[in-house]
């Protein structure tokens, strides 16, 4: 397992492309994504996957800590994708509760 931390000052776009970027050239998933106390840089632990596996997109999505994540997960589930990782992470600068989906 690896570590990467990205900025949590940037939109939550910003934050999927830059992972899906590091993901594609480590060959590894995300599986964890918070933020970290004393600032706002985000951590993602990374799992490596084997080059023969095709890794999928990883998209973000994000509820004000505290609100329900029900609705978000069902509109993912819908699209046929399913939640990777759910922590409170920050976007824009302000603390959010992030969900991963592949």
């Amino acid at each position: 397992m690896a570590t990467e931390m990205f900025d949590g000052k940037e939109p939550l776009k910003e934050q999927e492309n830059d992972i899906n970027g590091v993901e594609q050239s480590l060959s590894a998933k995300t599986v964890k994504y918070e933020g970290q106390k004393g600032g706002t840089q985000n951590q993602a632990t990374l799992e490596d996957v084997p080059f023969s596996d095709p890794l999928k997109p990883l998209y973000l999505a994000a509820v004000d800590v505290g609100a329900s994540t029900a609705a978000t997960i069902s509109q993912f589930q819908t699209k046929g994708q399913t939640l990777a990782f759910q922590g409170t992470a920050y976007v824009a600068g302000a603390s959010k509760t992030v969900m991963g989906f592949r």
